[in-house]
């Protein structure tokens, strides 16, 4: 019986403590973007929505989104802004995006500013904002549609 309740006050713990880890809020506006540099691309557009894939060269989920990020770049060029921020060095991004076609924007966190800002557990993990910067939806970006996008964002 002490196991069990053990086992159970592990868990509740557990859950707590990954809930509350997590402090996106929709609607709200997340940390601030703490680019160091850009791999491709430019500086952000201001006043236009933004989705933020956080990407780690190793993990094939994130690598696997790559294409279908460019998909949606192109499908919402001029209305949204698709951002690529990885937590690593550009010798390691640089051959995973450039002269692939890409037209998204790809910029560096190194210091992981951003990543701890927004308290990133796991990629592949996307935050996409509106307009005025709050947060609209966040997940795993393999669960993103197209439709979704449009709804969160009055498109």
């Amino acid at each position: 019986m002490t196991g069990k309740i053990t086992l159970w006050l592990v868990v509740l713990f557990g859950s707590l403590s990954v809930a509350s880890a997590q402090r996106l809020v929709i609607g709200q506006r997340p940390a601030d973007l703490k680019i160091k540099e850009y791999v491709l691309g430019t500086a952000l557009p201001e006043d236009r929505p933004l989705l933020i894939e956080f990407f780690y060269s190793p993990s094939q989920p994130s690598r696997d989104r790559l294409p279908v990020l460019n998909e949606m770049a192109k499908a919402y060029d001029g209305r949204v802004t698709v951002l690529v921020l990885a937590r690593e060095s550009r010798d390691r991004i640089e051959p995973l995006v450039l002269d692939k076609g890409y037209v998204f924007t790809v910029a560096l966190d190194e210091e992981g500013k951003t990543f701890n800002g927004f308290e990133v557990q796991y990629v592949p993990f996307s935050v996409l904002m509106d307009a005025k910067g709050r947060v609209s939806w966040f997940g795993n970006s393999a669960e993103l549609t197209p439709s979704m996008i449009e709804t969160e964002l009055n498109l």
